[in-house]
């Protein structure tokens, strides 16, 4: 199998762009952005977002993603900075999402799908254990 590495093509700007928020990414997004990876997703989804949130984002994306970070900087001046927060939301939040979930071929489409939704797995069950056969336990009795 395969490493998972979080890898995303978005059509964004003036073209499709690879963008990748691996470990070393993570670690300075989270610095730049004194927020981890799950709670800026939160930020993001909850239109609670800061600024650097989505700069940060893009352009470390597009640095994790193949671009020299020069050229991920003119990018992020261009078509973040210069152009409506609003539209650099999606993008963000689609690469914060890429860097958290696994895709379904890899076997974290359930988790990914749950995160996603906001759903959570069922609570464990109350019913009580089969008997064992040996007569009721000191609780039962």
């Amino acid at each position: 199998m395969a490493g998972f590495d979080a890898r995303v093509t978005i059509p964004w700007a003036d073209g499709d762009h690879v963008f990748r928020l691996a470990l070393d990414q993570l670690l300075e997004l989270q610095d730049k952005t004194d927020a981890g990876p799950m709670e800026l997703m939160v930020r993001l989804r909850g239109q609670r977002w800061r600024v650097q949130d989505l700069r940060e984002t893009i352009r470390l994306g597009l640095i994790g993603g193949g671009k020299p970070p020069a050229e991920a900087l003119v990018l992020v001046r261009r078509y973040v900075d210069g152009r409506p927060l609003l539209e650099s939301i999606p993008v963000a939040l689609e690469i914060i999402v890429a860097a958290l979930t696994m895709p379904e071929d890899a076997g974290g489409g359930k988790v990914a799908a749950e995160m996603e939704t906001g759903a959570s797995p069922p609570p464990p069950s109350t019913d009580a254990a089969p008997s064992s056969g040996l007569g009721p336990t000191p609780s039962e009795q």
